[in-house]
Parts: structure tokens; sequence; C-alpha cells
């Protein structure tokens, strides 16, 4: 068997036993999240925000595993990546969001604690920015000033 296709099979292998366990964990969560500690009734008051954000992340990670499912032809003939980066920005920056708000809430809202994780939040969305924009400047471009393309099928 080629490399080739043992790496893309291990690829496929850990990727799914991974997400498999993020499943697992995602179900736990909303259980803890909709259901009171004690026994499978529902919660008298459910906090909202904490419920959108998990299932966000969720369908974030589920369209973003579903989209970059192969990963050797995820790029294009201009070598730009297309919808499987702008969802793995999108799922790390909410993530990062959520862990610096509950880090701010634990440390009884004082800003200091947080204000150089802020400050590295804030550079991550704007590399985030500059990403998703390269990415959409590449593929709308004819061809890129310089490179000459080869036909890679013959």
């Amino acid at each position: 068997m080629d490399s080739f296709y043992t790496g893309t099979i291990v690829w496929y292998f850990v990727t799914a036993i991974l997400f498999g366990l993020y499943l697992a964990g995602f179900i736990q969560c909303v259980r803890w999240l909709l259901f009171e500690d004690e026994g499978w009734r529902a919660r008298k008051k459910v906090n909202r925000t904490s419920v959108i954000t998990t299932l966000l992340i969720f369908f974030f990670a589920t369209v973003w595993f579903s989209t970059s499912a192969n990963p050797d032809h995820s790029m294009d003939c201009y070598g730009a990546l297309h919808s499987p980066v702008a969802l793995h920005w999108s799922v790390l920056i909410i993530i990062d969001c959520v862990q610096i708000h509950r880090c701010w809430i634990v440390f009884s809202k004082n800003w200091i604690i947080i204000c150089f994780t802020l400050a590295l939040w804030c550079s991550c969305l704007i590399c985030a920015i500059t990403t998703f924009y390269c990415d959409l400047a590449t593929v709308h471009q004819e061809k890129p000033p310089g490179i000459k393309m080869h036909n890679v099928d013959n």
C-alpha cells in the first residue's frame, strides 16, 4: 500500500476517533446545561448564552470536520485554503472568548487578570481576519503575479 493512502487512512481514523470523543463530551455538556444536577428534571433557569455558545461551537466543529474530510485536496491550484480555515478560526475565537469571560467571572471581574489574555485574543482575531481576507483575495485572483501555473492532471 502506498504511503499516501496509509497516511490518509490514519488521518481519517484518528479524526473520527477524536470527533467521537468530542461528541461524547458535547452530549455530557448539554446534559449539565439543560438538566438539574440531581435527576433528569429540566432546569428552571437555563443559561441561554452558554447553551447557544455550546451549540454554535458544536455546529462549527461539525461543519469543519465534514469539510476538511480530505486533507490532501483541500487546496486549490492557487494554494488557497477554503472553508476549513475560516471554520477553524471561528471555533478558536469563540472558545478563547468564552475562556476569557470565565476567567473574568472567576477572578471577580478584575480587568488586570485578563488584560494580557485579552490582548492576545485581539491579536488572534486580527490574524483570523487577515487570513480570511488573504484566502478570499487569492481565490478571486485570476492568476498570481509572477507564478507560472502548471496543469497537475497531465
